[in-house]
């Protein structure tokens, strides 16, 4: 006879896959281009900016998402105060990123700050980012 505990965990676990697969859902709601890269795991979001980069924004879903944040990716690296030098996304939707938050949302508010500051490719990028 399985214990209760076991129950609740796989309970939870379902909870958290049917959020994982609803957050999944927005970032296709609010993003053109979303492509699945591995399934329930990893995305990536292909955009132009309006000063004509071509980037790639790539979603990382931890096991624990969405109770933790994703990690989220810009290929190539631009010079921007939200982007590291390997290019790891810091952007304010994802520093407070919570269960509830809306993933689609989150990414759409990056694209758009991107073209908003009008971004350029970090100096080990330069050149990989036009067409």
């Amino acid at each position: 006879m399985p214990m209760p505990f076991t129950k609740s965990l796989k309970q939870s676990q379902k909870i958290n896959l049917a959020g994982r697969q609803e957050q999944i859902n927005n970032l296709r709601v609010f993003n053109d281009n979303v492509v699945e890269m591995v399934p329930l795991r990893l995305y990536e979001v292909r955009f132009v900016t309006e000063s004509g980069l071509n980037l790639n924004l790539v979603i990382h879903l931890p096991d624990k998402f969405p109770n933790i944040k994703p990690i989220v990716e810009v290929n190539p690296p631009v010079i921007h105060p939200w982007v590291d030098i390997l290019g790891t996304v810091d952007a304010p939707g994802l520093r407070n990123f919570a269960q509830h938050s809306d993933l689609g949302m989150v990414i759409q508010a990056i694209r758009r700050e991107f073209d908003k500051t009008g971004v350029k490719l970090a100096p080990r990028a330069a050149g990989l980012g036009k067409s």
